[in-house]
């Protein structure tokens, strides 16, 4: 296990500083970009390389010391430097995988008690989803969320906040469903789970921390290129509807099992 966590924080930390300089170098789409970031994220879940220039056939340096040095300092009642690593690295995998679950558990209780969208909104989301080749997901208002986001299920869900259905226009809203379908369209909810699972075995990794923002940030720069695409004429009001979930989020992130409008 050792070894192979070394292995991928090492070739996933060489990924993040060449997707780093590749960004840079070159003007790419936001979606390139996302892929980029993406790699590097899959690259620290991903199985072992086949063949690794450096021999790492020790359990660990804890194991190398013991045996150089005859069980001194090393090991006290029969805790070692390596077991010690091992339980921090549990304890904290299980804490994330609890907080995490906690949340989407919340998450989707309030879903739970929420209602169907007023019907000018269910055309809203029916036309856009057409217009991008696709089937509409589940739709809901939930009077506790203060962003609109898609949760990552078996069927996706559109969530929106009910506080802000008297906060924007036709032309917004359109935008605004629009950039939580093209995340659907773009299948960003699958990488959600990715992000879950590589949160639970990497919480102490700060490559993971940065790539998973850089991750999500081109995401959303992604989907707002693709909105403007959609609705040429809107983005006065886009721009307002921004600002608008801004204003209404108070701080509040999405799980990492969600994908939220500006999160």
């Amino acid at each position: 296990m050792m070894w192979w966590l070394m292995q991928n924080a090492l070739s996933a930390a060489g990924l993040m500083l060449c997707a780093f300089v590749i960004e840079r170098m070159f003007r790419l789409s936001p979606s390139t970009q996302h892929v980029l970031w993406l790699l590097v994220v899959i690259r620290l879940i991903a199985p072992p390389l086949p063949l690794w220039p450096w021999p790492l056939e020790s359990a660990s340096p804890a194991a190398e010391f013991v045996t150089s040095h005859g069980q001194l300092g090393v090991e006290t009642a029969g805790w070692s430097f390596g077991a010690c690593l091992a339980y921090a690295w549990l304890a904290g995998a299980i804490v994330v995988a609890v907080l995490e679950g906690v949340r989407l558990l919340r998450l989707h209780r309030q879903i739970a008690r929420g209602h169907a969208f007023p019907q000018h909104l269910q055309r809203e989301v029916e036309a856009a989803a057409c217009q991008l080749g696709m089937r509409p997901p589940r739709r809901v208002v939930v009077a506790r969320v203060r962003m609109p986001l898609v949760v990552c299920s078996l069927r996706p869900i559109l969530v929106i906040p009910e506080g802000l259905l008297g906060k924007l226009g036709a032309t917004a809203w359109r935008s605004v469903l629009a950039h939580e379908l093209v995340h659907l369209k773009r299948h960003d909810h699958w990488t959600g789970w990715v992000e879950l699972t590589a949160a639970c075995i990497w919480w102490w990794n700060p490559v993971f921390w940065y790539a998973r923002k850089r991750m999500r940030e081109c995401a959303e720069l992604a989907c707002d290129a693709w909105v403007v695409r959609l609705v040429p004429n809107g983005r006065r009001e886009y721009a307002e509807s921004l600002i608008a979930v801004i204003d209404t989020e108070s701080w509040n992130a999405a799980p990492i099992g969600a994908i939220g409008m500006a999160s």
